[in-house]
């Protein structure tokens, strides 16, 4: 499960500086540019993305302004996070599995641990000592206009792929974004069968997690 993300606004040194400014100058004459969200981040808020762009002869990655979550059926509330162990065998999911992979770049995510004796739910902030970021996969579909009005709202709407949680968080919660190492960016995104791979692979990054408000 990942209900809450946070990306370090006064951030000005990490890749995920270079991604802000890139969607700031790609989206700059846009009204969606207006609601990207920074700082902690939740269900229904445009953010920003790295996807693939191919061409005849080469690939490159590009910034993307996405909203987070696919419509529900009968239009009411989000999905927002999608199985990795099951996604491509989930009518949901299977599509934007194979054709719009992408990544969501991160400082954090927030899970919430039951404390046994209180049974409150105490906020936990994960994140890789190692490193300012990482990304977390996800995939992303296109939904038709409800009506012209929603043009503004025309980006890809994105569910983050989740797995069993690693020893650094199984003791907060079951369940995690899926990580995607640095060495495995390229391959998730170009490669389908490749990435299919990665989606039953444990995450081996090891995180430390702070109690916050």
């Amino acid at each position: 499960m990942c209900g809450r993300y946070y990306i370090d606004q006064e951030d000005t040194l990490s890749e995920i500086r270079q991604i802000i400014d890139a969607v700031n100058r790609r989206y700059q004459d846009s009204q969606v540019i207006k609601e990207l969200r920074l700082g902690e981040i939740s269900p229904g808020q445009i953010v920003p993305a790295v996807r693939l762009r191919r061409s005849e002869d080469s690939s490159v990655l590009i910034p993307e302004l996405v909203r987070w979550g696919f419509k529900k059926p009968q239009g009411k509330g989000l999905l927002i996070n999608a199985r990795s162990e099951t996604a491509a065998e989930k009518p949901t999911f299977r599509r934007p599995l194979r054709t719009a992979r992408l990544l969501i770049p991160a400082h954090a995510f927030f899970e919430w641990r039951t404390d046994k004796r209180s049974n409150k739910k105490i906020k936990m902030k994960c994140y890789n000592p190692q490193s300012e970021m990482f990304y977390m996969a996800a995939i992303a579909r296109q939904e038709p206009l409800s009506s012209p009005e929603d043009a503004s709202d025309r980006v890809m709407r994105f569910v983050i792929l989740t797995t069993q949680a690693n020893e650094s968080v199984q003791s907060i919660h079951d369940r995690m974004p899926l990580i995607i190492p640095g060495n495995h960016v390229r391959a998730f995104l170009e490669d389908e069968s490749e990435a299919i791979r990665i989606l039953s692979r444990p995450v081996d990054i090891m995180l430390s997690a702070v109690q916050v408000d």
